[in-house]
């Protein structure tokens, strides 16, 4: 086989980051936005929940929502649980607003220019996100592939990397609902591996402090 034409891993790596880029970019699933089908919707609701409360409604006891129920409620923008004291709280944890929080404040600065009034739910702050889904799968792909390279030779992390991305469900959540859990916690698993991997070579502080940062969000998520 020529040189130019056998595959590496991380040709084939470059290719998947293509390949999931351009079929986000098909579908722009940002576009259905405050309507049915909306990315920010049922479980992502609430993991996004405390930055909107937040940033937006400066109230993350969640009393607004009931100054506009109709707008709230009926539409599925906040879920809060009530609390054994009565207090408002967002059911899950704040995980993945965590890693939303750099990708929603550079959405809502762009939603400012822009005038738009939504309120932090409209596509505007639905793209932002789907670039971050975008940019910790980018994460995932280098991490794993790293990881697999300490084990098995290039051409079998090459097949492993297609296989895992193109063959399962991964696929789906990077494209089609990419702003729920599963592929920023596949990045932060696929991020562990290599720390754990680097740990074992070099004890240091530096190492495991990014082991418990990473283990952390994991727990969080």
């Amino acid at each position: 086989m020529l040189p130019f034409l056998k595959p590496t891993s991380k040709h084939i790596s470059i290719l998947l980051i293509l390949i999931i880029t351009a079929t986000v970019l098909k579908f722009q699933p940002w576009q259905n936005a405050e309507q049915d089908g909306a990315l920010i919707n049922w479980d992502v609701t609430s993991y996004y929940a405390y930055l909107p409360a937040t940033f937006i409604e400066d109230d993350l006891s969640l009393q607004f929502v009931e100054k506009d129920s109709s707008y709230y409620w009926d539409n599925h923008r906040y879920w809060p649980q009530e609390a054994p004291n009565g207090a408002k709280v967002i059911k899950t944890t704040m995980g993945l607003s965590i890693l939303y929080a750099p990708f929603f404040a550079l959405g809502h600065q762009y939603a400012q220019i822009q005038d738009d009034e939504s309120r932090g739910f409209s596509s505007t702050y639905e793209f932002f996100l789907v670039l971050s889904s975008l940019f910790y799968m980018i994460i995932g792909v280098f991490c794993l592939r790293k990881f697999l390279l300490y084990f098995y030779n290039d051409l079998t992390v090459a097949i492993t990397l297609a296989t895992i991305y193109l063959g399962t469900n991964l696929f789906y959540y990077e494209t089609i609902e990419p702003i729920l859990s599963h592929g920023y916690n596949f990045a932060l698993i696929s991020s562990l591996l290599l720390l754990t991997v680097k740990w074992h070579q070099k004890p240091s502080w530096k190492f495991t402090s990014m082991i418990g940062l990473v283990v952390g969000l994991i727990i969080l998520i």
